[in-house]
């Protein structure tokens, strides 16, 4: 038996809210607070059911706020505050900010 699967079983109930928020661009930890999981089960119920097909990853997410992104570091704002704010992870914005992206 898996750890944290007395969690999984919110998700079908779910279902609906977690296909809008993900439609909305939310992400995984927003979507497990709405919902009264961990991340890891959205995560495991989004691949179970082939949810994420289609969505954008943090790289894209990055990408398409790039101009937020560089606006919010330079007035000081730190890497994982973006991320946070943005929707994204630290690394996608360090890699936008140092050009490997």
């Amino acid at each position: 038996m898996r750890r944290h699967n007395h969690v999984e079983p919110r998700c079908p109930k779910n279902h609906e809210l977690i296909v809008q928020m993900l439609s909305d661009r939310a992400p995984c930890r927003e979507i497990a607070e709405s919902v009264g999981v961990n991340v890891q089960a959205v995560q495991r119920y989004i691949r179970k059911n082939k949810l994420g097909k289609g969505l954008m990853n943090n790289r894209d997410i990055a990408r398409v706020n790039s101009d937020e992104i560089w606006r919010l570091y330079r007035s000081g704002m730190h890497q994982t505050v973006i991320a946070k704010q943005l929707g994204t992870n630290r690394a996608s914005v360090n890699e936008l900010i140092c050009g490997k992206l």
